[in-house]
Order: C-alpha cells, then sequence, then structure tokens
C-alpha cells in the first residue's frame, strides 16, 4: 500500500479529530499535531493539508502558513456537516439555529471549540453574561448537557464515516482548495488577494516542483489554457492518479465556450483514462474530440483526432489503425498546405511529423520495410522546419527501433539515450519511462545485463506509486525478464513473462501474448535442459502450442518455423513441441482461458451468489464471442469460395437459437437501439430504459441529466421518441412526463440482421449479438 492510499482507522481519526478540535478552542492550534502525534500529523498533512498549502502558495508568509491551513481544513471539514450543503460557516439561517435537528451536531460542535458565537435570541432564551457555548445551547435548546455531548459524538461519527475514505471524492478536494481561497480572499493574510501573474508563477513553480494537481489548481485559476494542456501533458500520469484532475476539469468554464479548448481537453482526458486502464472511456473521450473536429471543420483538428484514434487501436486493430492514420495525414497535409503566417500551418506541420514518425513505428512494429521512407521523409521536413524538442524526442525513438530491428545497436542506444535525455529535461514522466523500457531491451540484446534490468527496474519501481499504461509495464516485465534469461536466471524470467503476460490479458492487449508464451516456452525449455524436470518440458510443449496458435492467428510470417525450431534449439535435439492445445483452446484462446478461469471461480465453495451471477455471464459472453467468430468464418469462406445451398437456412438457425433467449427487455433495449441510435448512444440508451423501469416514466431534466443535453434540446428528443413509438407523452405543461408503451401496443420487434449477402451485414450482425 502507498502512501497516498493508506488511511486510518475510524479511533485514530477520532483522536486527530479531537486533537484539532481542542487545540483550537484553546487558542493553541499553532503547535499543531507534530510532537505528540507523528503519525497522525504526517496523515493530515498527506491527505488534507497538502492541497490546501498547494494553493496557497507563498500568498501566506512562511510563519503562519500551517496554521491558516489548519483552520481552512478544520472550518472546511465542519461545514461538510450543513444540512444545506452550502460552503463554510457564515450565513447560517436562525431557523437553523432556532428549530432544526438536524443541524444541531455542526452547531455543538463549531460552538464548543470556538468557530461560531452564538447568536442571541432574547425571545427564545435570555442568556447571563459570559456564559459558556454549552450552557447557551443547552438553554437555546432546552436540553440537558448530555444531550448535547450526544450531537458533539453524531458529528464526529459523521465527520468520520466522510472523511475516513481511502481516496477523497475529487469534488470534496476542489471543495477543500476553494475553501481556503475563500478564506485567503476573505481574512488576507497577505494584502492585496494575489491575481493572474500570481496564479501563473506559482503553476509554473508547481510544476518544477513535480506538484501535478497544484499546478493545474493554478494555471486553471489563472485561465490559462495553454498552461493547463502543458500541465497534462508533463504530468498526466500524476494527474491519472486522482479524481480531483477530473473535478477541475469540469469546474473550468472555458471549454464550453471554446470548441478548440474543448477538443484539447478531451484528448488530454483521453489520456488519463488511457493512464487508469479504461479503454470504454477513453474511447468515449477520443470520438467526443472527433466530433468537436468535425464541427470546427478545422482540418488540423480533425487530423489531429484521427491520429489519437490510431494511437488508441495500435494495440488491438493493425488494420483500423492504419485506416485512422491514414485519415490523419489526408487532413495534416491539407492543414499543413496553409497560409505561412497562420499558427495552425506550423502547428500542423509538427502534428504531420508526429503522425509519420508514428507511423513508421507501427511499421517498424511489424518488420515492415516501409518505414524507412517514413523516417526519411520526416528528416527532410525537420530541414526545412525544425522540429520542437516532444516531437524530436519521438524522431529519436522511432530511429532508435529502426537501427536496433537493423541490428546496428550502438546507434539505436544513441538515439535512445538523446531521447531519454530530451523527456527529462522536459520533465515528461511517462515518455521517459517509455523510453527506459526500449533502453532495457536494447541493453538485453546487446548483453549489457546490469544495464538492462537497471532500466527495466526504474519502470516498475516506477508503477508502485503511479499508474502506468498496460503496454509500458508489461513491456518493462518482458524486458527485465529477457535480461534475466540472457543470465540464464530462468525462474526470474519466467516469472516477469507471466507477469507480463497478466497485464496484457487484464488490458485487452492480444497482440502482444504470441509473444509472451513465445518467451515463456524458451525459459521452460532452457530450465529443463538444465534441471531434467519433466514439468519444465510439459509447461514449455504448452506455452509452445499457445504461442504457435496465436501467432497464426496474427498472421505473422514465418513463426511457425520460429516456433517450431525453439524445442530444438533448447534441447540441441529435433524433438519439436508434440503436446499442443486442444484444437477449441487454442483457436479460441483468450474466451476459452476466460471461461477457465470463471470456472475456477465458481468451484469456490463461498463465492457469493452476485459474484456467481457475473462469473456465469462472463461465460456466456466468451461462448457468445466464439459464436460470432466462427460465424464470421463462415461468412468470408462463403464469399470466397460460393455458398451451399442451404446457407440461409442454417443461417436462420442460429439467428432464432439467439433470438429465443432474448428477454422482453432485451427486445426493447435492441429496438431502441435501432431505433434511437442518431440520438443516443448504446451506454445512454440502457440509462434511459433502467430509468423508466425503475421509475416508470421520466420528464426532460431526468433525460437532459442522463444525455448530457440542455433541456430544450432533451425536449425536443423526448418528442421525437414519442412520434417514432418508443415513448407515450402523459399530460401536459411542466407536469409533462414520458412511459414506455404498454407491451401489447408494442410490435414484436427483433434485432435487425441483415441478410448475409448485405455488403456490411457481417458487422452489423457481430454488433447486434454483442
Amino acid at each position: 500500500m502507498t502512501p497516498a492510499t493508506r488511511t486510518l482507522s475510524s479511533r485514530a481519526f477520532d483522536v486527530l479529530l479531537n486533537a484539532g478540535l481542542q487545540a483550537h478552542r484553546n487558542g493553541q492550534l499553532h503547535e499543531g499535531l507534530g510532537p505528540r502525534h507523528p503519525r497522525l500529523a504526517a496523515w493530515l498533512q498527506r491527505r488534507w493539508l497538502q492541497p490546501v498549502l498547494g494553493t496557497l502558495g507563498d500568498a501566506v508568509p512562511p510563519t503562519q502558513r500551517r496554521l491558516f491551513a489548519l483552520r481552512c481544513v478544520l472550518v472546511w471539514a465542519l461545514s461538510q456537516l450543513r444540512p444545506d450543503r452550502q460552503p463554510g460557516l457564515a450565513d447560517i439561517p436562525a431557523q437553523a439555529w432556532l428549530q432544526s435537528t438536524s443541524w444541531r451536531p455542526l452547531l455543538a460542535l463549531a460552538s464548543h471549540h470556538g468557530f461560531l458565537a452564538v447568536p442571541a435570541f432574547p425571545s427564545h432564551y435570555r442568556r447571563r453574561e459570559n456564559e459558556t457555548a454549552v450552557d447557551n445551547l443547552c438553554g437555546l435548546w432546552s436540553v440537558v448537557p448530555s444531550t448535547l455531548y450526544r450531537y458533539m459524538d453524531k458529528g464526529r461519527q459523521q465527520l468520520g464515516a466522510a472523511l475516513l475514505q481511502r481516496e477523497p471524492p475529487g469534488e470534496w478536494l476542489l471543495s477543500l482548495r476553494q475553501a481556503a481561497w475563500r478564506a485567503l480572499s476573505e481574512q488576507p493574510v497577505a494584502t492585496p488577494t494575489p491575481g493572474r501573474p500570481w496564479h501563473l508563477a506559482q503553476a509554473e513553480q508547481a510544476m518544477a516542483e513535480a506538484r501535478a494537481t497544484d499546478a493545474l489548481w493554478h494555471s486553471l485559476s489563472a485561465d490559462d489554457p495553454a498552461l493547463v494542456l502543458q500541465v497534462f501533458r508533463r504530468h498526466s500520469l500524476a494527474l491519472a492518479a486522482t479524481e480531483e484532475a477530473d473535478a477541475m476539469v469540469d469546474s473550468w468554464e472555458l471549454p464550453r465556450r471554446d470548441r478548440r479548448v474543448a477538443f484539447e481537453v478531451a484528448l488530454d482526458m483521453a489520456t488519463l483514462w488511457r493512464h487508469r486502464h479504461d479503454l470504454l472511456r477513453e474511447n468515449d473521450c477520443l470520438q467526443q474530440a472527433l466530433r468537436i473536429a468535425d464541427a470546427t471543420g478545422l482540418a488540423l483538428l480533425c487530423g489531429r483526432a484521427f491520429a489519437a484514434l490510431g494511437r488508441f487501436h495500435m494495440a488491438r486493430d493493425h488494420d483500423r489503425t492504419l485506416a485512422c492514420y491514414d485519415d490523419a495525414l489526408r487532413h495534416l497535409r491539407v492543414a499543413a498546405g496553409g497560409p505561412t503566417d497562420d499558427p495552425d500551418t506550423e502547428r500542423a506541420r509538427e502534428e504531420l511529423v508526429r503522425s509519420l514518425v508514428h507511423l513508421a513505428w507501427i511499421h517498424l512494429r511489424c518488420s515492415d520495410p516501409k518505414s524507412l521512407p517514413l523516417l526519411e521523409q520526416v528528416d527532410e521536413l525537420d530541414r526545412d522546419h525544425p522540429l520542437p524538442d516532444e516531437i524530436r524526442a519521438e524522431v529519436e525513438q522511432v530511429w532508435g527501433e529502426y537501427w536496433r530491428c537493423a541490428g546496428q545497436l550502438q546507434k539505436a542506444l544513441a538515439h535512445k539515450q538523446r531521447a531519454l535525455n530530451i523527456y527529462e529535461r522536459l520533465g515528461d514522466q511517462r515518455s521517459a519511462l517509455s523510453t527506459c523500457n526500449n533502453l532495457s531491451l536494447i541493453y538485453a540484446e546487446a548483453r549489457d545485463i546490469g544495464r538492462a534490468i537497471h532500466y527495466g527496474q526504474r519502470v516498475l519501481d516506477a508503477a508502485r506509486d503511479t499508474t502506468l499504461e498496460p503496454e509500458v509495464l508489461a513491456g518493462a516485465q518482458l524486458h527485465v525478464g529477457i535480461a534475466h534469461f540472457y543470465k540464464a536466471q530462468y525462474d526470474l524470467a519466467i516469472q516477469h513473462y507471466d507477469a507480463a503476460m497478466q497485464v496484457y490479458e487484464r488490458g485487452g492487449i492480444s497482440g502482444r501474448l504470441s509473444v509472451c508464451h513465445f518467451n515463456l516456452a524458451e525459459a521452460y525449455f532452457h530450465r529443463y535442459a538444465r534441471d531434467q524436470n519433466p514439468e519444465d518440458e510439459r509447461l514449455g510443449d504448452h506455452h509452445a502450442g499457445i504461442a504457435l496458435r496465436l501467432g497464426q492467428l496474427d498472421q505473422r510470417q514465418g513463426w511457425a518455423e520460429t516456433v517450431g525450431a525453439l524445442k530444438s534449439n533448447a534441447l540441441g535435439s529435433d524433438n519439436l513441441p508434440d503436446r499442443l492445445l486442444p484444437d477449441e483452446f487454442a483457436d479460441h484462446y483468450q474466451e476459452m482461458n476466460a471461461v477457465r478461469q470463471q470456472r475456477r471461480r465458481l468451484a469456490m465453495p463461498d463465492l457469493p451468489p452476485v459474484e456467481q451471477v457475473r462469473a456465469r455471464l462472463q461465460i456466456a459472453r466468451a461462448y457468445l464471442a466464439i459464436a460470432v467468430r466462427e460465424r464470421e468464418s463462415a461468412l468470408a469462406l462463403a464469399h470466397t469460395h460460393g455458398r451451399p445451398e442451404d446457407m440461409d437456412e442454417a443461417l436462420d438457425s442460429l439467428r432464432d437459437v439467439f433470438e429465443r433467449a432474448l428477454s422482453q427487455e432485451e427486445l426493447r433495449r435492441a429496438h431502441w437501439e435501432a431505433q434511437a441510435a442518431d440520438l443516443l448512444d448504446r451506454a445512454r440508451c440502457a440509462k434511459v430504459l433502467a430509468h423508466l423501469a425503475q421509475h416508470g416514466a421520466l420528464q426532460k431534466r431526468h433525460y437532459a441529466a442522463i444525455s448530457g443535453l440542455g433541456l430544450a434540446t432533451a425536449s425536443k428528443h423526448l418528442v421525437a421518441l414519442a412520434g417514432r413509438g418508443l415513448l407515450v407523452q402523459i399530460g401536459k405543461g411542466p407536469a409533462t412526463r414520458y412511459e414506455l408503451p404498454d407491451a401489447s401496443s408494442q410490435p414484436a420487434q427483433r434485432p435487425d440482421h441483415p441478410r448475409p449477402d448485405d455488403e456490411a451485414g457481417s458487422g452489423r450482425s457481430a454488433a447486434t449479438l454483442h
């Protein structure tokens, strides 16, 4: 457990809270908690004081900064008990003091410890001179002291339940920063209150000290888009580790007014979701960026959006990756041909170079000779217009990979080291770690094992403190494993290969699994040659069989010969892998492996029923994916070699088997997805139907909240859905609501299944089955 995620017990939190409140009441808050409670003070500093201190910057003198921050945290924490959810402790209505019992935990705690003064209410209670807050509140509320102390205990319990989460919600940390800024503005320690130039200076200082969230806060407060984007790109890994960045961006008004800023934010948020391994949200952000770019009509933005989508598909769909980069280059070449005095023209040239570099990298990974002309074209463009450091580093990276593939390792190392130097100078941690990955592999191939492990271990050490992309983390495990293999440390090599395979499987990166299985087979065979353990030979055959089948699916050239010679090379004999996996498992490895994992879970005697449901749904999904793949293979064969006479009948039978299993809810969802595709995507369509199933009806405000639209647009959508027969309008005016039509009045719709000879039939049919 890292320091960032370590939490306290409820008892320790009580000690911390009581110490802080009592210190404030006694006027000793300046002494802090360090000498008496060092562990609690460290937790408080890390969890709650650090955001406040980062917000205050140097606006408060160093001698007063911690005291000011402590009071800000205590006032903010108490304000979380306000039933009206308003910030701070000011403007508490008289009704709250006199009649509302839900306010009493807050009022009792804050008054007793000196944060609030009890107002005078002579018509309800005439207090004595110098009466304590406890006596004043007991008289005002007509309760005995023990009841008042129970109110205070309840307040402490509510604070503990809220503040003792493993990771505070991003909205809370943002509200804490806002509370600290209000305190600075209302009771300024520094005069005058700092303005935009001060925020810019604080952001630069925070970036230099790698305080990513502080830098983002100050750049957003300065409303400087260029600085905000710079923070995102230099510290994306650190920002991805906290939800605070999401809350800050959501509160930023500029993207709602400026489409270009909204486009940049969408791309940067996609990067954050990529670091968090959330493919769906990453894709959503990229699609949003593409929609914004299309709405602007700017070729530069369209090209960048397609390039980002190509980057997204790089590890998962080679053909789609190439198609996206083709679209990106087409748009960027148009944008790069604009007026020379237009800043967009210069930016388009840079993005054109970046896309050419990425495309060269893709070709290199496939050992495609097209990479060299692309790199030569990049060098020519660089001579005409010198590249900025960020792109120059990428060029060095890819040239290093080219020379590695060409077997000239010293040239490769020189280029990679230059790239690493640039990234470290820029403070780009993610790219620096990726370059360390590459250096680890090249040093291993050069048999400089010490340096190979050093650079790979740098990545693995960083993964303990931050979230890394699956490709980066798995690559580090793989390369460190290779280094250990070259040292004949087969146990460690197998351990790292297996860790890399697990990361690739979790990240859905199937294209690299064949390499992992190949390396595992090689390591097991060499360990068998050394130790003569029959189990190692069996495991080597097992992984070699999987590697062979996966490589055939990926259409790797010469892969069968390479895998076939693996065992004989390791053992010095002509033995080939002869105990391969069953065809069904090897042909559908990912799906059958998922089935095997879920069957193992179901065999656990204490597995909760909810988890059993999830496991069986995962099994159903895996078998369904196998059915889809086999059906697509049949259609492809029929298209190439001719259709059997009974093919239509067989396809209809297959479709009937599937549709008989659909429930009424699934049929309705499929019908909605087909009829409302121009208004709602699948996720929002499911949310609308879930709301209707739970509440029976919805109004335009509910629809607007679900779909993320304005009320006027939501109203138009609902009218359109009613016109298509998907909803029925009930009532008029403000009471208008929409319900699902009666089942008897709905057509017995089935999901749309085009004929096999439909030009786009195969793809749409597969989407319907999923």
